[in-house]
């Protein structure tokens, strides 16, 4: 990246770019990082300054509600962390479609997309239980129990 311009790496949360950089950027990505601040909120806000009037963030975020999490909680009681995946060690916080939904919406944002990334396709028996959870909460689908990640493209609001 030096090759193409600066470089500055830092902690999110402590991430001090120089005043000239306020207001500069068209975009902002954000992979797989949120879950990892000490504060979304506060770190949706500071970025916000770096972005131009109609600057985006593209954010992707970890489902908790994803069915390799919930059905070994419910199966078997097991919630285990691990170097990758959606429960990665190090992560402060976990977010549902929804909820990230709120917090993007909630900081300075309007969410102009979102996008489900799948991961690997379920088995016969976990697609019997994904349905009989939707059915047990009224959906009419398993797609957010079958969706890894969610991709945000949201833009600065004025």
């Amino acid at each position: 990246a030096k090759a193409y311009g600066e470089v500055y790496c830092s902690d999110l949360d402590t991430l001090e770019l120089p005043e000239e950089y306020n207001g500069c950027f068209d975009y902002i990505i954000l992979g797989d990082s949120l879950q990892f601040s000490a504060d979304p909120a506060a770190l949706l806000s500071k970025i916000s300054g770096y972005l131009k009037k109609k600057g985006r963030i593209v954010i992707s975020i970890s489902n908790i509600r994803h069915y390799s999490v919930i059905l070994p909680l419910l199966i078997d009681g097991r919630f285990s962390y691990t170097q990758n995946g959606i429960i990665r060690k190090g992560t402060r916080i976990f977010f549902t479609e929804n909820e990230a939904a709120r917090l993007i919406s909630g900081n300075g944002y309007s969410i102009r997309d979102i996008k489900p990334i799948s991961g690997d396709e379920p088995t016969e028996q976990e697609k019997h239980y994904l349905k009989s959870l939707a059915e047990l909460f009224e959906q009419p689908e398993t797609d957010d129990f079958t969706a890894k990640e969610y991709i945000y493209l949201a833009e600065k609001m004025q």
